[in-house]
């Protein structure tokens, strides 16, 4: 139902003048008044009833016109008594979705017929609103804002090496609707350090709400505008997986983050004076002292109401607030990188690989402690778990090109196979290079390139190159390959085919055979 608008004194008088002494139609002052037409006939009809002529009320002050129309005659002592609306009762109704005046007013007329008009009740109201303190006058529906901040005062820790000072940032959230604060101290307003309190704050809250509102901090906001602004890539995340939509204050305007500022005061007085005298070493002793404040805070009545903002919030935020995720997030580091040749990307001294084609493109790269994640122009394109070793390399093959994909394909067992089916020389010869203390990464690109020189010059002559080269000790890739270029290997064998037998016991003559 829409929610109805109140009537000013000064548009009762003007009704009045329009219809009485005018004579418009009632439709017509509707217009131009810009009331609705049973707002006329209200007014008018209690003119009627009070006997009032338009002489009179021309007489009358705004304020006159009101009594008289609401409350009885002036001047005569008398005066209506209208049952009282529990205002306290109505400002926590009108925080759950869906609750507006105009229900609350009809409600309150089915138990009171004779009471105020909608109009007076919403008067009233806005009266008794307007005492309370400023952050509680704005009405926010349940669950559906939560404002963050940083706290200008800061606490502090003694370095216990040094006595020194050591200070802190103090985190501030506040829910909209029952107002129940939630603070920690922080090292510092680091992306991490932000998004860690978001985190704490949503599990004390036992909720997530639709809207998060912070402050147009460097940790949350990156470019700040009115209209749209750039928001932290880390905290969009977080965002999207606690499913809360972040909206950002609009620069210069206070009332956008009056509730956050309030419970900033609130947390200024309540926890740092209380702690001002007191001594803390580490964070954790710190954030406990602060936790037992806050929840002093929250269970110490409102001003202006008979409940707590914990009471509150159990009525209100708490049944509309959307349920945690099952799993916590994990926060990211987000970073702009160039792909180098080698199809590779560099971070924290190691390497992941992306699509080849991507080469010397610039990629957004998101890391967590747990995995590594490659976007380009918004797509992801690879993701690797993180590796920890310095100089460490993480290579998916369906990245690679067709001939690199086939070089990889070589491990040095295959490698070993291969000679061992060319000849025993060759498979000796491939051990030797695969084993002689080099650098692995050596010893296997010569042995690879041993294996290949059979499909230039034939697996028989490589045997025999082979062979060859162990008489000589000469463990090379490069002498094995110039031995088959200057065709040395086919010399030994012609020479070797040629070279008579020597004389000595085991061999028979002629004559053994006759």
């Amino acid at each position: 139902m829409a929610k109805r608008r109140t009537l000013r004194m000064w548009q009762r008088k003007e009704i009045l003048r329009q219809r009485l002494a005018l004579g418009r139609s009632v439709r017509e002052v509707a217009r131009g008044v810009g009331v609705a037409v049973g707002t006329v006939c209200d007014v008018v009809a209690r003119a009627k009833a009070s006997g009032l002529s338009w002489e009179r009320i021309a007489e009358l002050n705004e304020n006159d016109i009101e009594v008289l129309l609401y409350r009885g005659s002036v001047g005569k002592g008398t005066r209506r008594n209208y049952p009282e609306p529990d205002w306290v009762y109505v400002y926590r109704e009108l925080k759950k979705a869906g609750v507006t005046r105009f229900l609350l007013w009809a409600e309150y007329r089915e138990r009171n017929p004779d009471g105020y008009s909608y109009s007076r009740y919403c008067e009233l109201y806005q009266t008794w609103l307007g005492k309370l303190a400023v952050s509680m006058r704005q009405e926010h529906k349940a669950g559906e804002k939560m404002f963050v901040d940083f706290s200008g005062d800061r606490p502090w820790l003694q370095d216990p090496r040094n006595g020194e000072k050591v200070y802190c940032e103090l985190f501030v959230a506040v829910l909209g609707a029952s107002g129940l604060l939630y603070a920690e101290a922080t090292r510092s307003q680091s992306i991490n350090c932000w998004i860690e309190a978001h985190k704490n704050a949503l599990e004390y809250f036992a909720g997530v709400p639709a809207i998060t509102v912070p402050d147009n901090t460097k940790a949350a906001v990156i470019k700040p505008c009115l209209y749209e602004p750039q928001l932290n890539r880390a905290y969009r995340d977080w965002g999207e997986h606690y499913g809360t939509c972040i909206i950002p204050a609009r620069p210069g305007r206070a009332k956008d983050k009056a509730k956050v500022e309030n419970a900033v005061r609130l947390a200024q007085m309540w926890i740092l004076a209380r702690i001002r005298h007191r001594v803390f070493f580490t964070l954790h002793e710190l954030n406990a002292a602060i936790r037992k404040i806050v929840d002093q805070l929250n269970n110490r009545p409102l001003q202006g109401l008979s409940i707590s903002r914990r009471q509150l919030y159990e009525t209100t935020d708490k049944l509309a607030l959307r349920p945690l995720p099952q799993e916590r997030f994990e926060t990211p580091e987000w970073k702009e990188v160039r792909v180098n040749n080698d199809y590779h990307v560099k971070f924290d001294d190691c390497f992941y690989s992306v699509p080849y084609n991507l080469i010397r493109e610039k990629v957004d790269l998101r890391a967590t402690a747990t995995t590594v994640e490659i976007f380009f122009r918004g797509q992801r394109v690879a993701s690797h778990k993180r590796l920890h070793e310095p100089r460490s390399s993480a290579t998916i093959p369906e990245h690679m090109p067709k001939e690199h994909r086939e070089y990889a394909a070589w491990t040095p067992s295959k490698i070993v196979e291969v000679a061992e089916q060319i000849g025993p020389s060759t498979h000796r010869f491939v051990q030797t290079l695969l084993g002689d203390g080099k650098s692995q990464a050596s010893g296997y690109r010569r042995a690879l390139g041993v294996v290949r020189l059979g499909k230039t010059y034939g697996e028989e002559r490589l045997e025999n190159a082979c062979s060859k080269a162990l008489g000589m000790k000469e463990f090379s890739y490069t002498s094995l390959k110039n031995m088959l270029e200057s065709g040395f290997d086919k010399k030994c064998q012609k020479q070797e085919e040629r070279a008579p037998l020597g004389d000595h016991e085991n061999v028979r003559g002629q004559s053994y055979y006759a």
